[in-house]
C-alpha cells in the first residue's frame, strides 16, 4: 500500500520535524534549499507554515518558487508568495505585481503586491503605484497612495494624490485631506 506523506509527517521519518529552525535553516542554505522544502509540501497547512517561516531573504535571492505558486487556489499562499516575492526588492518584480492587482481575485493579495511595490521606495514604482490610484477597490487606492507619500513634493505624485480629494470613497478622501488639505 503507498502513503502520501505530507512533509509535517515525513520530516520525522529523517529524525527531522517541521519547525522554524528547519526552514531558517534552509533559507540559510539558500534557494535551492527553500524551494526543495516548498515543493515537499504535500498539503496548504506544511506550504503556508514554510512560506510564514522564511524570514527575510536577500535581494539576490531566486525568485522562481514564489513565482510559481502566485496561480495557487489557495488565496492565503497567494499572498504569503507575494509577502516573500517582495522581501526580495527586485525592480523586475513590478510588473508581476502590478498584473497580481490587475488580476488576483483576493483584495488581500492585491493589496499585498501594492505594499510590495511601494516597500521598493523607488521612483521606478511611481506610474505602476500612479496607475493604481484608478483601481475601483478603496483599499487597493489607499494603498498605492502609502506607497506614494514617500514621495510627497514630487510634483508629478502631488498632483495625481491631490486630484483624489473628490474621490468617491471617504477613506481616500480623508487621507488625501490629512496630507495635503489640513
Amino acid at each position: 500500500e503507498i502513503y502520501t506523506l505530507s512533509l509535517h509527517d515525513a520530516l520525522p521519518i529523517f529524525g527531522v520535524s517541521l519547525t522554524r529552525d528547519v526552514v531558517i535553516s534552509a533559507r540559510k542554505k539558500g534557494y535551492d534549499a527553500i524551494s526543495r522544502l516548498i515543493k515537499s509540501a504535500s498539503n496548504v497547512a506544511d506550504l503556508l507554515f514554510v512560506l510564514q517561516n522564511i524570514g527575510s531573504l536577500p535581494s539576490d535571492f531566486g525568485e522562481q518558487c514564489f513565482v510559481d505558486l502566485l496561480k495557487h487556489e489557495n488565496k492565503d499562499v497567494r499572498l504569503w508568495a507575494v509577502k516573500n516575492l517582495g522581501k526580495i526588492k527586485s525592480f523586475s518584480n513590478i510588473d508581476c505585481f502590478k498584473t497580481i492587482v490587475d488580476n488576483d481575485e483576493s483584495t488581500e493579495v492585491k493589496r499585498e503586491a501594492v505594499s510590495s511595490i511601494g516597500r521598493m521606495r523607488s521612483s521606478t514604482a511611481i506610474p505602476v503605484l500612479i496607475d493604481i490610484l484608478s483601481n475601483p477597490d478603496p483599499k487597493i487606492v489607499c494603498q498605492a497612495i502609502r506607497g506614494l507619500l514617500v514621495f510627497k513634493g514630487n510634483s508629478e505624485v502631488d498632483e495625481h494624490l491631490k486630484k483624489l480629494i473628490t474621490h468617491e470613497n471617504e477613506m481616500v478622501i480623508s487621507v488625501i485631506s490629512k496630507e495635503y488639505y489640513e
